[in-house]
């Protein structure tokens, strides 16, 4: 049985890409130290990441995904909204084509998922 992919994407959300629920534990990067977080959905322009790691809009931030193998793809972003102990959003930023296309290819495994 296939699951479905539902846009979470409320109304007065800013973002114009849909977005949809994921679970990827990911390292990110701020100021020069690393944490842990899991991005808890994602679209091809930004992403939210549950951490308790305290941040404040506007700040910069860099995303490392994982692909495989121990492997790890970057992104640059921008914090654009934060809850107090739950996480942040992220704009992504400087999105080369191959990394776009690590994006879809996320997406397309999530939509497919059973």
């Amino acid at each position: 049985m296939k699951r479905e992919v539902t846009d979470t994407q409320p109304s007065n959300d800013r973002r114009s890409e849909k977005r949809y629920p994921v679970t990827i534990d990911i390292e990110w990067e701020r100021n020069g130290q690393r944490h842990a977080g899991t991005i808890s959905d994602l679209s091809e322009g930004g992403c939210f990441v549950l951490t308790g790691v305290e941040v404040e809009d506007g700040e910069e931030v860099k995303l490392f995904l994982p692909i495989g193998d121990g492997m790890k793809v970057q992104y640059a972003g921008e914090i654009t909204n934060h809850v107090h102990e739950i996480g942040f959003a992220a704009q992504f930023s400087r999105v080369s084509e191959a990394q776009r296309n690590i994006l879809t290819s996320y997406l397309r495994a999530e939509k497919n998922q059973d």
